[in-house]
């Protein structure tokens, strides 16, 4: 079965034009991760689902890997929240540095 994803990780960009395109991306990350999360999980149901009473091993295996990949793409989804948090101190602490070199 092929499943659309329906999450639209454009967005317009403000008049002002003062629009961070590194914010943007992440916002775009964000939104495709949870988007293909979600249609993972929905696609198999979670394991205690009670709607399938009756699976054959092939489709146990498949729910296992789905909802396997599903929990590394949040681990992935945590990583990306992590990395993208350390390079805005970074940043805000190396402008922060720059200015007082620039001011002393």
């Amino acid at each position: 079965m092929i499943h659309k994803t329906s999450a639209h990780v454009s967005h317009p960009v403000p008049a002002d034009s003062q629009a961070d395109p590194d914010v943007t991306a992440f916002r775009d990350w964000n939104r495709l991760l949870t988007a293909v999360i979600a249609k993972l999980r929905s696609s198999v149901g979670e394991p205690s689902d009670e709607s399938f009473t009756v699976r054959t091993k092939a489709a146990r295996q498949v729910q296992g890997v789905v909802l396997g990949c599903a929990l590394d793409l949040d681990l992935l989804h945590t990583a990306l929240s992590a990395e993208s948090a350390r390079r805005r101190r970074f940043e805000a602490g190396f402008a922060g540095a720059n200015t007082a070199l620039i001011t002393w």
